[in-house]
């Protein structure tokens, strides 16, 4: 619900990033996207990690979460990636 208690996000996700401007992280069924403030879904929740929005870009994951991505020697299958507001790719997930 927003700060005048209206409900703009239905319980259809495990974790909501209410504290955050813009668009905020949403996870459902273990994967992450983004809402807007009044709950629609802006991008998908296709990404295995994601990271809020700064200077219009966020960082989202592919193979596993950013915490197996520091560690490239046992997890090399995490991927590194930047999208836009509108989910644009804008550098693929890679390493």
């Amino acid at each position: 619900m927003n700060s005048s208690g209206k409900i703009v996000a239905q319980p259809i996700y495990g974790v909501l990033q209410w504290f955050q401007p813009g668009l905020k992280q949403v996870e459902k069924n273990g994967k992450w996207g983004y809402i807007d403030d009044n709950g629609n879904e802006i991008i998908p929740c296709v990404y295995d990690d994601t990271k809020q929005f700064k200077h219009g870009l966020a960082v989202v994951y592919v193979g596993g979460k950013w915490s197996d991505y520091i560690f490239p020697d046992k997890y090399p299958n995490v991927k590194m990636g930047y999208i836009n507001s509108k989910g644009q790719i804008i550098w693929s997930p890679s390493w």
